[in-house]
């Protein structure tokens, strides 16, 4: 059995056509990460956050929240695996970041993408542009969205996930484009 939840409305329902169109039976569900060990049935194998995910709550005791939901939704022996970003090998923490991405094409439609950060602390702020370039027949045209990230570190991580009562936590390098933290409900 396999399940899914995400804050946004829209990134299920992508989910879910995405889902359908490959012919997989994945129950999907709009639903807070801090509030996942009360959403979620218990007793799964694994509990997976990809993609610096868990970063996007901002406080600590948020983090703490969610890693003992994730704790209790898994049987006993089950495997957490969180993805985040190395921020301790980012040394670069000034405003006014901007990381291009390339382009993308959808359809008959070309976008440069790129991304802006701006650091405050141990926070910073990420907006991520998807510029549709001009063309004969449609105007240019810009889509952005902003979101706020905490700047968590692994070893941080780590202890947050032992704290909340994981074993053999574990960080696991190059394995994915992030960092990958695991750890087993005892």
């Amino acid at each position: 059995r396999v399940v899914g939840s995400d804050l946004s409305t829209g990134a299920i329902n992508r989910a879910r056509m995405e889902a359908d169109t490959r012919g997989l039976d994945i129950a999907f569900s709009v639903a807070d990460m801090r509030d996942c060990g009360t959403h979620h049935e218990h007793g799964f194998d694994v509990v997976l956050s990809g993609d610096n995910s868990v970063p996007h709550l901002e406080r600590p005791d948020d983090i703490s929240r969610t890693l003992a939901g994730m704790r209790e939704c898994l049987r006993p022996g089950g495997l957490a695996v969180i993805g985040i970003r190395d921020y301790k090998a980012e040394d670069e923490r000034s405003v006014g970041q901007v990381f291009t991405y390339g382009t993308r094409n959808h359809g008959e439609d070309r976008y440069v993408v790129f991304q802006t950060r701006d650091w405050h602390g141990d926070a910073y702020d990420v907006g991520m542009y998807f510029v549709r370039e001009e063309t004969d027949s449609a105007p240019s045209h810009v889509i952005s969205g902003r979101s706020r990230f905490y700047a968590i570190t692994v070893d941080a991580m780590m202890a947050l996930m032992q704290s909340a009562g994981f074993s053999d936590v574990r960080r696991i390098d190059n394995a994915s484009h992030n960092v990958l933290v695991t750890g087993h409900r005892a």
